[in-house]
């Protein structure tokens, strides 16, 4: 999964009252997601291909958070 770019971002409020947000990426059905309820930010992956372990180990919250940053500089 190389390149792996931030081509949206959706945010949401959650039932608590906190943000959460739902990315989509350049790559189909894989998606970067936090559910807003205080956990790590994560990738979620719909793909139907397997991801290997080293691509769980490079796609640490940091990281995707520096993806996701980014995207919204890019916007600005």
């Amino acid at each position: 999964m190389d390149n792996l770019k931030v081509t949206s971002v959706r945010y949401f409020e959650t039932s608590r009252g906190l943000l959460g947000y739902e990315c989509k990426t350049n790559i189909k059905g894989i998606e970067i997601w936090n559910d807003g309820l205080g956990g790590i930010t994560f990738i979620r992956n719909h793909s139907g291909n397997k991801l290997s372990t080293e691509d769980y180990e490079k796609y640490t919250d940091t990281y995707l958070e520096s993806l996701i940053d980014i995207y919204e500089n890019l916007k600005l």
